[in-house]
């Protein structure tokens, strides 16, 4: 399995790509990677741009199953729905749980390391990571373990400490995670809460137990979904399909 692209990470240009689109000025995903290559990348050659541009657009639209190409309207989707909608941390971890969707090193990665490691510790090292990706048979394991170590940093979900570990920063969002959770299962139904312990949302923001709980009560009183404890059995029952729940999210206040 290869690394290739994990260390173009694009965190900010992430967040100005989405901001664009959502403003739609933009008449389709093409026009706005051509304004993306000649605007929003500046400082790098037209052919580093280009790579760039096409990062952003296969990791939060191509790669996206609620992306349709053959759409009249090809940027309305979900994420581009909800952008307005989400703070900027909340829209950070976001792009993380696309990100994680789009390349399966990251999502493994995310899945079958930190996440288990984070249930354990409070940190990890640079040691333990080179083992797993070596476990794994990882191409260039040690440039790999750079790069993704970049990565998560980068997304604010690891922080290097002056001891060479790094720590888990407990970062997290109750509106990245219901819009996650709504893109993530898709359906507006009934679902118990083993549904979300065992999501790609819950690993990719690396949450506790009881956080996910919690955030499911929050979400309740927040009015993003039903709630029910019925005989031991929890339960979530989605209201929204993904392209409608963002409608829920209240706006960002402007400061």
């Amino acid at each position: 399995m290869k690394g290739k692209d994990i260390g173009v990470v694009l965190v900010d240009e992430a967040v100005d790509f989405l901001r664009l689109a959502s403003e739609r000025e933009f008449a389709s995903l093409d026009d706005l990677k051509e304004y993306t290559i000649e605007e929003l990348l500046p400082q790098n050659s037209e052919q580093v741009r280009r790579r760039y541009a096409s990062l952003l657009t296969k990791r939060l639209f191509e790669d996206d199953p609620y992306y349709d190409p053959d759409s009249e309207d090809d940027l309305d989707t979900p994420l581009v729905r909800a952008t307005d909608r989400l703070e900027q941390e909340a829209l950070e971890l976001v792009i993380l749980y696309h990100y994680a969707q789009s390349n399966e090193l990251l999502r493994m990665t995310l899945v079958e390391f930190l996440f288990p490691a984070s249930e354990e510790e409070r940190f990890m090292t640079a040691r333990d990571f080179n083992s797993f990706l070596q476990e794994h048979d990882i191409d260039n394991a040690e440039r790999t373990q750079k790069d993704l170590l970049r990565c998560f940093s980068e997304f604010g979900i690891l922080d290097k400490e002056e001891s060479g570990k790094y720590a888990f920063t407990g970062r997290q969002s109750l509106n990245a995670f219901a819009y996650a959770i709504h893109h993530e299962l898709g359906e507006p139904q009934m679902y118990f809460i083993d549904d979300v312990l065992e999501s790609l949302t819950r690993r990719s923001f690396l949450l506790q137990k009881q956080t996910v709980h919690d955030m499911v009560y929050d979400g309740w009183h927040a009015e993003y979904w039903e709630y029910s404890f019925i005989s031991d059995m929890e339960q979530v029952k989605l209201y929204d399909t993904p392209y409608d729940f963002p409608e829920r999210l209240t706006a960002p206040s402007e400061s």
